[in-house]
């Protein structure tokens, strides 16, 4: 398991570094605690042309600050970003129903 992590990490650093993924941390005003961060990668299993997903830290799981980033990052993407056919994993599509696709080759 730890050497498919390491495979992982790599190959998440390749992409970053070539601009096909992409990490945004949510900070707090003052830009010392990280709140959050939102992923946007290229798909990993079939169906979608990117995988966008998020998520809070613990304290703000079902507060105001959720919901706006619930609602933001898909209007975001919409607008901002190159997508067709964007997966929300953990939103559109349950993490295990996600794992049981195909894998892009």
């Amino acid at each position: 398991m730890a050497l498919a992590s390491a495979l992982d990490l790599l190959r998440h650093e390749k992409e970053i570094a070539a601009h096909q993924s992409f990490n945004y941390a949510l900070l707090d005003e003052g830009e010392t605690a990280i709140l959050g961060c939102v992923y946007i990668d290229p798909p990993e299993r079939t169906g979608s042309d990117g995988e966008v997903s998020w998520w809070v830290v613990d304290d703000l799981v079902g507060s105001e600050l959720e919901a706006a980033v619930d609602t933001l990052v898909p209007q975001w993407i919409a607008a901002d970003w190159p997508f067709h056919q964007p997966r929300y994993l953990g939103r559109d599509i349950a993490w295990q129903d996600w794992l049981s696709l195909q894998r892009v080759s």
